[in-house]
């Protein structure tokens, strides 16, 4: 089978993370993978690394490309050239785009990783959804329920559960943020939680984006000490990890939550706001504790929370990585995965 996968972001973040996981799962299928992708995206070596065929387009991420009649000619002939099975479209903007050149021949699937649900209901007509939520809006919303899927993002376990105590009184708490600096992400609330943390602790971020200078900014004025990482690599992200005591999600707006996985995979409690993505994935008090988003002063009362439960916050990191072994594990992920591509195939026939 080939399997043409697309993306037009040109960032590095979950969505372009979970992009590169499609191509390794399929592949590791024994599948043929095509990768589609902005000329300068952030993950292209990344792609390239994984698979020799991928194409890029300026016709995928910029509408107006898209009035050239020679590109549009051009991008035609490279999918003729591929004769893809199936396409894979990470997020509905391009797809009208891509209805229009391929003309049915194709099944075309979008992979619904969140955000809004206008021109992903008029021109998709199959969705993988990536939360169960996300299915259920669309229900909501009328799209047919036998044309929706529910295939959540996944993760490598490529180590063993390894208990992790919190440290003694004395010694102080390392707090982890990792995300991009966006006003979703809700950075500040993490901030202004800090001065709210009566117990001795550390607090380190990683990541970046338009807002750093002024999360900066923000936790000088508020003197509070914050390390910040900048971006990392896969390789420095787990050394992160394994540097943090308990992560948090200070999020406004989570779709799914990529890093609360990541942080049951190293053992580490997860304190969460109460997104949609974090209400999916955390139950409050088996495997994570949740606070009002946009409340630092919630936020602040979690990681007391989380103190006063001692050595018994190893229970919710236990039940965090069995919830991910059993649901979220790249093995449970790709048979999933597989059935649904067959599926749909076999119904476009």
């Amino acid at each position: 089978m080939i399997v043409l996968n697309v993306t037009y972001n040109k960032g590095k973040g979950g969505l372009e993370c979970i992009y590169l996981r499609y191509i390794e799962m399929l592949s590791k299928a024994g599948h043929e993978v095509c990768a589609l992708l902005p000329p300068k995206s952030a993950i292209k070596k990344d792609v390239t690394n994984l698979i020799p065929s991928a194409e890029t387009s300026k016709l995928i991420s910029s509408p107006i490309n898209r009035l050239n009649p020679l590109a549009v000619w051009k991008l035609k002939k490279a999918i003729q050239h591929i004769c893809p099975d199936i396409i894979l479209i990470h997020n509905s903007r391009p797809v009208a785009f891509f209805n229009r050149i391929t003309r049915n021949i194709y099944p075309v699937v979008t992979i619904h990783h969140g955000g809004k649900t206008t021109r992903l209901l008029k021109h998709s007509k199959h969705i993988i959804c990536v939360t169960k939520y996300m299915v259920e809006e669309l229900k909501e919303h009328g799209f047919p329920s036998e044309n929706l899927y529910y295939i959540p993002n996944a993760i490598d376990l490529d180590k063993e559960y390894v208990q992790r105590n919190l440290p003694p009184k004395e010694k102080p708490l390392t707090i982890g943020v990792i995300g991009r600096f966006t006003e979703e992400k809700g950075l500040d609330t993490f901030i202004d939680a800090l001065k709210h943390i009566n117990i001795p602790h550390k607090a380190i971020i990683a990541g970046c984006g338009a807002l750093r200078e002024q999360i900066r900014n923000r936790a000088i004025k508020q003197n509070t000490t914050v390390k910040f990482l900048g971006w990392i690599d896969e390789q420095p992200k787990n050394k992160f990890f394994e540097q943090c005591d308990v992560l948090i999600v200070p999020s406004r707006h989570e779709s799914f939550g990529l890093t609360i996985l990541e942080a049951w995979k190293h053992g580490l409690p997860i304190l969460s706001s109460n997104t949609k993505g974090g209400t999916e994935l955390i139950e409050h008090g088996k495997n994570g504790l949740l606070f009002e988003r946009d409340n630092p002063q919630a936020l602040a009362q979690s990681v007391h929370d989380l103190v006063a439960l001692k050595n018994k916050s190893t229970a919710l990191t236990k039940n965090g990585y069995e919830l991910l072994k059993s649901t979220y594990s790249t093995e449970i992920v790709a048979n999933n995965l597989e059935k649904t591509i067959q599926k749909i195939i076999s119904q476009h026939r």
